[in-house]
């Protein structure tokens, strides 16, 4: 049994969409009706996670419009660009920058537009085209390649057959995007960011599996090159002559060298011309993403004044704790189209926040799993032994993130960490101050509660046999890694159902009474195990950033009385819907 002691530890009206709608998500109709608007929206606030800078989530606000749309007809999500100005051309200090990156000017961007989150892949591309040109196949979310401009932009090309007002970006547009307020080169490590000619294997690989620039945008460098609308211009800043038969690629591809990989690098290339390196992002103007039966309020023309900072919300009647902020599963958080499908059955929205703490919750569908060690995990104790199957008879929400010190401050009044900032876990929580008659559940209400054992695992392995679901420094906060605290949330890699900082960061109260032989009782299947009817500890799971990186594995458990505090110990909450 593991029984944990410490020394003293230092220191967030619109129509709801129905499920049916949800399945949208994974197969657009071939056509759209034309009584039907050929955009809906997905997300009215910018996520977060996905564009982490606050200044530009409110620039994205004041435009006065959702920031996350999909069009009908191909599938294709889109996200809010807003208008501003950047300096065009060569990164200061960047060395590998050709004559036609130079000089470097000031462009402003006086509207906003939308830009495709990801490459338009084969599987939205075959929703209109009867054929796939691409090169390699084999799944859906592939880029699209070998198509030329003129596929695109001739009058019965793609993107006048698929309608909605798509067109390509300008090359302003492109690299104002990419930029996301960077002045650097590029947004980040290169092998982080970027399939290139040494990770790619020689070829194309899935859309968004890629950090995110800071706009949210997946694979703006690598992958695929992408066509912008302009005419290639060999000399912009000085003789303006235009190409009359060449346009622009941006972006890169699997094919280039690590020094081309660069937001300014740009390839002239024939109108005509296909190959295996060349693909698309779409574009759309604001007046060209018509949103119907949305309120005034989330998708009228910008305002003058600046807008609430607060969206406008979706409401499911079956959720009044609630805000919906996804109905279907988002195809980068959740990759695997098995889950996503499981989660839209289910009937309920996938991703929603409960109103009074501001906690986001993400749907977790019903199924079974292995429960306790893993296989060849040389690290389990005897408490995680023998492994069993365990069903989950009701599919259950569970925070998306560990419990913040701002949002237990905004139910509590208070805020126990040592570690002290809004956006990192909130810790010294014992099991009652979380679980007690006046303590955070009982205060925040709608019926949350800590998850069990067999929910919190079955969430942190989301399909996985493995210990731990990436690289540990990739996948958690732990003595390795953290220096000495809590760090902000959703900071390491999210697991397959969405889910950050399951390991590591700080660990996380589950309602359970321990039992050091309950595994023994359950040597056979068993549903919804709730863990023994009484004892002296409660179970803590997940390790935290003051233990080791052998803590931070989905089966450890450890026994802990449930009056302990530490600054180690938080928590994640869970509901039934």
């Amino acid at each position: 049994m593991r029984v944990l002691t410490y020394p003293p530890l230092l220191p967030i009206s619109m129509c709801l969409w129905i499920a049916s709608c949800a399945a949208k998500n994974e197969r657009a109709p071939a056509t759209v009706p034309l009584d039907v608007a050929p955009y809906e929206v997905v997300e009215l606030a910018p996520d977060p996670l996905a564009v982490p800078d606050a200044s530009l989530r409110r620039a994205i606000a004041a435009c006065g419009r959702p920031w996350k749309v999909r069009h009908r007809r191909t599938g294709a999500e889109l996200v809010l660009i807003p208008p501003g100005s950047f300096e065009y051309g060569a990164s200061p200090g960047d060395r590998a920058a050709q004559d036609d990156e130079r000089p470097t000017r000031t462009v402003t961007l006086e509207r906003g537009f939308y830009l495709g989150r990801c490459e338009l892949t084969q599987g939205q591309w075959t929703r209109v085209e009867r054929t796939n040109p691409s090169s390699f196949r084999g799944e859906e979310n592939l880029p699209v390649e070998g198509v030329s401009w003129s596929d695109l932009r001739a009058p019965r090309g793609f993107l006048a057959r698929a309608g909605g007002g798509l067109r390509l970006p300008s090359e302003a547009e492109w690299e104002y995007a990419a930029r996301a307020s960077s002045t650097a080169p590029r947004h980040g490590n290169l092998d982080s960011i970027a399939w290139h000619a040494d990770n790619s294997a020689s070829r194309t690989h899935g859309v968004g599996q890629k950090q995110l620039n800071a706009l949210g945008l997946a694979d703006m460098l690598g992958n695929v090159s992408e066509w912008c609308e302009d005419a290639y211009e060999s000399d912009p800043g000085h003789s303006g002559t235009r190409s009359k038969t060449q346009r622009t690629l941006r972006g890169s591809s699997w094919a280039q060298e690590s020094e081309g990989c660069r937001v300014s690098n740009r390839l002239p290339e024939w109108e005509g011309m296909r190959a295996s390196y060349n693909g698309v992002r779409v574009a759309a103007d604001f007046d060209a993403v018509h949103l119907g039966g949305l309120s005034s309020a989330s998708a009228s023309e910008p305002r003058a004044s600046a807008p609430k900072a607060e969206p406008t919300r979706i409401e499911d009647p079956r959720l009044p704790w609630a805000s919906v902020l996804e109905v279907a599963p988002d195809p980068l958080v959740v990759q695997d189209p098995r889950w996503r499908k499981r989660i839209v059955e289910s009937g309920w929205p996938w991703r929603v926040r409960h109103d009074a703490s501001g906690v986001e919750l993400l749907l977790v569908p019903q199924g079974d799993y292995r429960r306790g060690a893993s296989q060849g995990d040389v690290d389990a104790a005897n408490d995680e032994k023998p492994a069993h199957r365990v069903r989950l008879t009701q599919p259950f929400y569970l925070g998306r993130h560990e419990v913040t010190q701002a949002q237990w401050e905004r139910v509590m009044s208070a805020n126990p960490a040592r570690c002290a900032n809004a956006e990192h876990p909130v810790e010294r929580i014992s099991w009652l101050d979380a679980r007690g008659p006046e303590g955070f559940l009982a205060r925040a209400g709608a019926g949350l509660r800590l998850p069990t054992e067999a929910e919190w695992e079955y969430a942190a392995r989301a399909g996985s046999g493995d210990p731990h679901h990436g690289p540990i420094n990739e996948v958690a906060w732990h003595r390795g890694n953290a220096e000495g605290s809590t760090h902000p949330i959703g900071t390491r890699r999210a697991n397959a159902l969405g889910f950050h900082d399951m390991l590591g960061n700080v660990w996380e109260w589950c309602e359970d009474w321990y039992g050091e032989v309950e595994y023994l009782r359950h040597i056979t299947s068993v549903n919804d195990p709730a863990g023994p009817e009484r004892g002296h500890m409660r179970v803590l799971r997940g390790g935290s950033w003051y233990f080791v990186d052998t803590h931070c594995r989905t089966s450890v458990r450890v026994a802990v009385r449930p009056s302990n505090r530490a600054g180690a110990f938080g928590l994640r909450v869970a509901l039934t819907p």
